[in-house]
């Protein structure tokens, strides 16, 4: 028997809207946070025949990808993998169970067979970050939504039950923005109208600071830069300074592994494989491009220079 989808759709006739929603909400934060710490590596020289989409994604999901040459295709692979028999004195596996995502390629590899690429020191995988702050984000969204919906006010209206039909009609020439609703002598008699109102504080905007704080520490986490507080004008020298350390460090809780790793795999069979952070640096390369008069097909202005001007 086929297992149904779970229905996500919001309607109103949906008895799970407000779960289906909150999945939604996480689904889309988890979705996000995964997509920002992606394109947070820049991997350079890497052979043709690795994957670098399957390479960063083993090594945030996983924590781990070993790396090797296949005698059998005489092609270099870095695969997911697990740690495979005992350890030796500084607690590193002997050996590492290699596999495909199609389950059917494996190999048994002893450490002097491949090497193995960890995301930290530590050892650990991105996801309980990816969880935690998707979670807290989500959250975040749904005291959002509880508390729009609370600045509702409802109107109630009483009335007789052979007047039931008039009010709708009404109330439906109102809700579609008639200028003028004509009615008989008499209609609005014993009729009510009143409003149903939570009462509640409107702290949307507070709220919303604080999701966009808790998204702030979420990019500081993987090494993005971003903007302490709401105000730039209002840091300090001493703010940025401050916040330029705790980013490099946090690049580098994985950068230090990721390199050592390309530093033996570069030793081990003559490559020149790297890692770094990665930089939009074409995007801003084309703005001073265009600043300077480039045109549309990218060509620009050759720079003059005087025999009296100085390079540096």
């Amino acid at each position: 028997m086929s297992r149904k989808r779970k229905n996500k759709i919001t309607t109103r006739d949906n008895p799970n809207q407000a779960a289906n929603a909150a999945d939604a909400y996480y689904d889309y934060w988890l979705d996000l946070c995964q997509q920002v710490a992606c394109a947070t590596l820049k991997w350079e020289n890497v052979p043709v025949e690795i994957d670098r989409r399957f390479l960063t994604l083993t090594l945030l999901e996983r924590g781990l990808s070993v790396f090797f040459r296949d005698e059998t295709t005489d092609k270099f692979l870095s695969l997911m993998a697990t740690p495979g028999g005992a350890y030796n004195i500084y607690n590193n596996p002997i050996a590492f169970n290699a596999y495909g995502a199609n389950g059917s390629f494996r190999r048994l590899l002893k450490a002097d067979e491949c090497v193995p690429i960890w995301l930290n020191y530590r050892r650990n995988n991105m996801r309980p970050t990816f969880q935690r702050f998707a979670a807290r984000l989500a959250y975040l969204d749904r005291a959002m939504d509880c508390n729009l919906s609370q600045q509702m006010t409802p109107v109630i209206i009483t009335c007789p039950e052979e007047k039931r039909v008039t009010i709708n009609n009404l109330v439906s020439q109102w809700q579609g923005g008639e200028p003028v609703v004509i009615g008989v002598d008499a209609l609005m008699d014993g009729v009510e109208t009143k409003y149903l109102a939570a009462d509640a504080p409107f702290v949307y905007d507070k709220l919303q600071d604080a999701q966009n704080n808790l998204w702030r520490d979420y990019l500081t986490r993987v090494g993005v830069d971003n903007s302490p507080v709401d105000k730039p004008e209002r840091v300090q020298t001493a703010e940025v300074e401050s916040n330029n350390v705790e980013l490099s460090t946090m690049r580098l809780i994985s950068l230090d592994c990721l390199r050592e790793g390309c530093k033996e795999i570069n030793r081990r069979w003559g490559l020149d494989m790297w890692v770094d952070f990665n930089q939009d640096f074409s995007s801003e390369m084309w703005k001073i491009i265009n600043t300077a008069g480039g045109t549309e097909d990218g060509d620009y202005p050759a720079l003059e220079v005087n025999d009296n001007d100085e390079l540096s």
